[in-house]
Formats: structure tokens, C-alpha cells, sequence
């Protein structure tokens, strides 16, 4: 058995046990809100050893990036032939943006380094050659530093820099290595783009 299946065997015996624990848990004090909150406590459970396994990625997968609003669909407009859960799986080279990688929202990457500058400024006025600026080149400063912070934050367009990295480097989709829910990308910007599940149950 390989390595992801037998992950896949042990997650769903342990998913197994946690539901007749939380079953006998309710019977025993009285049902209720304490099967509930069992119930809930098993679901975190698997989530989280679910997020410490790898798995293949398919069509309608989610990605997220550090400096975006909001997650996305990863997508995958032809198939490249091969099916997981009956959804076209994913490959290295399934990173371009727009066809690809959709948007994340509203991007910040300009935003952390104009937070930067503002901290500097705050500290130059209190030093000595802070205070000799002209009250015109305050302001004029203060207008520059507005419109920076104004034109950094815009909306979110994937620049690959990298095709996805940390894929599975002995399965092949359609050629090319296979994606992994760990496998992530870099943006032009800054970002690291990762996937937040990998699709085939959502």
C-alpha cells in the first residue's frame, strides 16, 4: 500500500473510532449537547490530521495567498485525462493566472511596506533632523505617503514566478508532476500562494 493510502486507511479508522467514542460519550451523559460537542471535537480532530496529510489536488480546489482578501477556485479549464473522486487532477503546470488561479480578492503585498515607511517617518520626527522640515514639505510628504498607501492596495492578479513548487516528483498527470495539497507558488509581489483543500470533497 502506498504511502497516501495508507494515510487515507488510518485517517478514516480514526474518524471511525471518534464517531462511536462521541456516540458512547452521549449515551452515557444523556445525549444531547454533549454528542454534539463530541461530535464537534471529532470534526476538528480529523480536520486537523487531515491538514497534516498530503493529498492530490483537483478541479475547484481552494488557494489562498498571504496578502489576499479572500480565498479562490483553483481551476482546470480541460482535463489533462486523469480523475480523482470523478475531478480532473491538478499538475505542476497548472499555475497560469486567470485560467488557472483566479483571483484572491483584494490585494496588500504593496501595503506591508508602506506600513514600514510610516513607522520610519514616525521615527524620523522624533529625532533631531526631523524637526527642520518646512511645513510645505510636511504636507507634501504626507500627500506622497497618502497616494502610495492608496495605489499599493488593488486587486488581485496572480504574476507566477515560479510554476507550483513541492509537488509529487514520481506521479505524473498528463506529464508533469503531480500537485499536492502542500505544494504552493510564489507571486511576483511576494506572495505564497498555498491550497487550502485540495478539492475533492468541496
Amino acid at each position: 500500500m502506498g504511502e497516501m493510502a495508507q494515510q487515507a486507511a488510518n485517517m478514516q479508522q480514526f474518524a471511525a473510532g471518534i464517531q462511536t467514542a462521541s456516540q458512547v460519550m452521549g449515551g452515557i451523559m444523556g445525549g444531547g449537547a454533549i454528542q454534539q460537542a463530541a461530535q464537534m471535537c471529532a470534526l476538528a480532530a480529523i480536520n486537523a490530521m487531515a491538514a497534516s496529510m498530503k493529498s492530490y489536488v483537483v478541479h475547484g480546489a481552494y488557494t489562498v495567498c498571504e496578502y489576499g482578501s479572500r480565498p479562490a477556485r483553483l481551476i482546470v479549464p480541460m482535463s489533462h485525462g486523469v480523475y480523482l473522486r470523478e475531478k480532473a487532477q491538478l499538475n505542476k503546470m497548472d499555475c497560469l493566472p486567470g485560467k488557472n488561479v483566479m483571483s484572491m480578492g483584494v490585494c496588500s503585498a504593496g501595503y506591508s511596506s508602506i506600513c514600514a515607511e510610516q513607522e520610519n517617518a514616525k521615527n524620523e520626527k522624533k529625532s533631531f533632523s526631523g524637526g527642520f522640515m518646512k511645513s510645505g514639505e510636511k504636507q507634501k510628504a504626507k500627500e506622497a505617503q497618502i497616494n502610495r498607501a492608496t495605489s499599493s492596495v488593488t486587486i488581485c492578479t496572480y504574476m507566477p514566478l515560479t510554476a507550483w513548487l513541492e509537488t509529487k516528483e514520481d506521479v505524473f498527470v498528463d506529464g508533469k508532476e503531480a500537485l499536492l495539497n502542500t505544494s504552493y507558488l510564489i507571486c511576483r509581489k511576494g506572495g505564497k500562494v498555498t491550497i487550502l483543500d485540495d478539492g475533492q470533497y468541496s
